[in-house]
């Protein structure tokens, strides 16, 4: 034995002092080392041997030396020496042994001490089962495709007895890649496509190619004489495959003189390449796995991030909502039917009560203090308008609007509440400065109107004096010529009766009389027609047949000429008014048309319009200057004069037609007539209509 044969020594701890002596003793030099370090430092040629001592996966690492070249010894200082070892290990219990089994490796002698007398070919099947198990448990171990593939190619190199090994990976659909070779190769290809060449064919076929040194293609040997560096000799590749995937190859070649692959080595390369397609296939599934959990984390992260973003964004737009809702002054709530959903601040204040307070108490009874729904409520009607003024509590009105969600819950609803109290007090001392000013020119234009009448009765009265003055003188006179005749003196007599004019006295007075008569009727007509329109019915308004009020307007006015009015009856409704004060104000424009048209046409027409009824008066007389147009219904208004009309008839129509809450509208052409329209509130629809003469 040589004195410079370097051998490295392998231990669970710290190699024992007796150890390193006996070795010493034996003209060898020990090196200790950590099992990490043992292939670096063969492959660096620092030693020859490889002395170990029971590790973790101390068959692999023996494996491995043998695999690298070098001499490997197992030595078991207790215990019995295991019965199956890797091909090539020697094993030893003494220590002073080791030298000399080194000695006899090295010079060919391979007796080996210790190892139990059994048939060698049951001894050689254990130690070949042993020794597959622990490759393979070692190389189910391993974490890397790339650790893999070398770990695959040095097992393969001992196991068929090849002068190089390849592995390949799929690279993508249509190429191999290499991924481990031994020895490595002088140009290593950064790939192969599939179909070509024999791993390539092996791949695109699935199925196991070997070819003898003489059966190699013209094209095969040559590539792999470019990537070897050297003519090739048998060849064997065999598809790694699991569970229907292909995920490499492993090649195998020989120089050339050596003979084929024996059946028997390509089913142990097989049975090998079975195990690198598991172990390959695992941490391909496993990098697809920790892949997919990456792009899942990636993807719940983004989604996370963004679920996050929109939840700020609607947190952001509730707030904003909120503050918005809360920022208008005026009654805001969300409710379904008369239970509140949501409200704003300004509820909250109309009610009374804490915001937190509101959701959940019905309307009427936080704005209302009531156990039932406020009266003319428009969610106890259930009708599609909901739009109506509620008085409340303490002489307060508010303007209900309510408008339906977009959902199709016709129970849920946006409700606003405008109040209406300040506003409703400044109508009724407006309508109150109208009422005052209206009886101011209504006073002004009744004096005016009564003034003349007057002075023209008092002038009468004046000349009624004098001619009562003269009757006084002619009695007289008739006196004195009475006392002349009972006294004889005829003459004296006559002359006196001469001086007494009762004829033309007489026919003056009645002159004057009819003048009184005529003003005093006027002063009693203008007198009647104030009484008219001041007048306040206090009876009810009630429903009414427009039809029938414009049949009697129409009869009271122009008796038996009403069968010349043409009536036309299209509506169909029925309006509220006070009973008595419609048929008024429709005599007035009948007797309007009638003035205006002595002898012309007459037409009358009743129709339904938009929720209201338009009574429709029209006659074919000269029609009103436009410059009348604004002032007919003013008091005392009238181009008549006389005793046709005082100027009240139609300021009493505009009256009645203003109680009723409708509108009066007139429409004149000079020499086309006019129609006046009357426009009221429309109740129901009775009857059908139809053309009727009145």
């Amino acid at each position: 034995m040589e004195a410079t044969l370097s051998v490295l020594v392998v231990g669970p701890d710290t190699p024992s002092p007796a150890l390193l002596d006996a070795l010493r003793k034996g003209g060898l030099d020990p090196r200790p080392c950590a099992p990490d370090d043992v292939l670096g430092l063969l492959s660096s040629a620092v030693a020859e041997a490889v002395v170990v001592q029971p590790v973790p996966f101390w068959r692999l690492l023996l494996s491995r030396v043998v695999t690298a070249g070098a001499t490997a010894v197992l030595h078991v200082p207790e215990g019995p020496v295991p019965r199956a070892l890797p091909s090539g290990v020697l094993a030893v219990q003494r220590a002073e042994d080791i030298p000399r089994l080194l000695g006899e490796a090295r010079s060919g002698r391979g007796d080996e001490l210790a190892q139990p007398q059994v048939a060698p070919t049951i001894e050689q099947r254990l130690a070949e089962a042993e020794r597959f198990s622990a490759e393979v448990q070692a190389l189910h171990l391993l974490r890397t495709p790339e650790e893999i593939a070398w770990e695959a190619v040095r097992r393969v190199r001992g196991l068929v007895q090849a002068d190089r090994v390849l592995c390949w990976r799929i690279g993508d659909d249509t190429t191999l890649v290499l991924g481990a070779a031994d020895p490595a190769l002088p140009a290593p290809p950064a790939s192969m496509p599939i179909g070509e060449l024999l791993a390539g064919t092996c791949a695109a076929e699935a199925a196991p190619v070997s070819r003898g040194e003489g059966e190699l293609p013209g094209p095969w040997r040559e590539a792999a004489r470019r990537r070897d560096g050297a003519d090739p000799g048998a060849m064997l590749a065999i598809p790694l495959v699991r569970a229907g995937e292909l995920v490499g190859v492993l090649e195998a070649v020989r120089r050339p003189g050596r003979p084929a692959f024996t059946e028997f080595e390509r089913q142990r390369f097989a049975g090998w390449g079975s195990q690198v397609a598991t172990a390959l296939a695992g941490i391909l599934n496993t990098a697809r796995l920790h892949e997919a959990q990456s792009e899942i984390l990636a993807a719940n992260a983004a989604l996370e991030a963004k679920i996050e973003l929109r939840t700020r964004a609607v947190v952001h737009a509730k707030r904003e909502w909120e503050r918005t809702f809360d920022a208008i002054r005026e009654p805001i709530a969300l409710q379904d039917g008369f239970v509140i959903r949501r409200a704003n601040l300004a509820y909250a204040e109309a009610a009374g009560v804490p915001i937190t307070q509101v959701p959940g108490k019905t309307c009427h009874q936080l704005l209302a203090g009531r156990v039932t729904p406020c009266v003319g409520c428009p969610l106890a009607s259930g009708g599609a308008e909901l739009s109506a003024e509620i008085s409340l509590p303490r002489g307060r009105a508010v303007r209900f609007s309510g408008f339906r969600t977009d959902a199709g819950d016709q129970e849920t609803v946006v409700v606003h509440y405008r109040d209406v109290t300040a506003e409703r007090g400044l109508e009724a001392r407006l309508r109150e400065k109208e009422r005052l000013a209206s009886l101011g020119q209504l006073a002004q234009g009744a004096s005016h109107e009564i003034q003349a009448p007057l002075g023209t009765i008092l002038g009468n009265l004046s000349t009624l004096r004098s001619a009562a003055a003269e009757l006084e003188s002619g009695a007289k006179s008739i006196e004195r010529a009475a006392r002349l005749c009972g006294q004889g003196d005829a003459a004296a007599a006559v002359r006196a009766l001469t001086e007494v004019q009762v004829r033309d006295v007489a026919a003056s007075l009645h002159e004057l009389l009819q003048d009184v008569e005529s003003d005093a009727q006027r002063i009693a007509a203008i007198v009647k027609g104030l009484r008219d329109l001041a007048k306040q019915d206090v009876t009810r308004p009630e429903p009414v047949d427009p039809n029938a009020c414009v049949r009697r307007a129409v009869q009271s006015e122009l008796g038996e000429a009403a069968p010349a009015v043409v009536f036309r009856a299209e509506s169909a409704a029925k309006v509220r008014v006070t009973p008595g004060q419609l048929e008024q104000a429709l005599v007035q424009l009948v007797r309007n048309a009638r003035l205006a048209a002595p002898s012309g046409s007459l037409r009358v027409r009743t129709r339904d319009e938009q929720g209201a009824v338009v009574i429709e008066v029209q006659d074919d007389g000269p029609g009103i200057p436009a410059a009348h147009l604004s002032r007919i219904f003013e008091p005392f208004f009238t181009t008549r004069g006389g005793a046709q009309g005082i100027g009240l008839g139609l300021t009493l129509v505009w009256s009645v037609v203003q109680r009723a809450g409708g509108t009066l509208e007139v429409t004149s052409e000079p020499g086309l007539g006019s129609t006046f329209r009357v426009r009221l509130p429309a109740l129901a629809s009775p009857a059908a209509p139809g053309d009727v003469a009145a």
